[in-house]
């Protein structure tokens, strides 16, 4: 048998396809093991964090808590969320971090 030339362009591609998606999976499992590292610096668990990320758990987090004027409980509030600023700094970051 011979082979035509469609064969050899499918086997090409399949390969060359084959090789990215190797590549990001390589990335992703890089990016997931930095990402776990940047949470437990933050002393968050996965859920933790998932939990921050998801706009309906804060609304429905905030609904649940007291509107109090307690000073201690501003200042804990304003701490929480320079915390989370920093944190999500750090996690772009790593979307622009390079595989090793």
């Amino acid at each position: 048998g011979s082979v035509n030339i469609e064969e050899t362009l499918a086997a090409f591609s399949k390969a060359k396809r084959a090789k990215v998606e190797a590549k990001m999976q390589s990335k992703g499992k890089y990016l997931l093991k930095k990402l776990w590292e940047v949470v437990k610096s933050h002393g968050l668990t996965m859920e933790d964090w998932f939990n921050s990320m998801d706009t309906t758990y804060q609304r429905d987090q905030m609904l649940e808590e007291t509107d109090s004027e307690d000073e201690d409980e501003n200042e804990n509030r304003q701490d929480a969320d320079a915390a989370g600023r920093s944190l999500q700094k750090e996690i772009v970051a790593l979307q622009e971090d390079e595989e090793p």
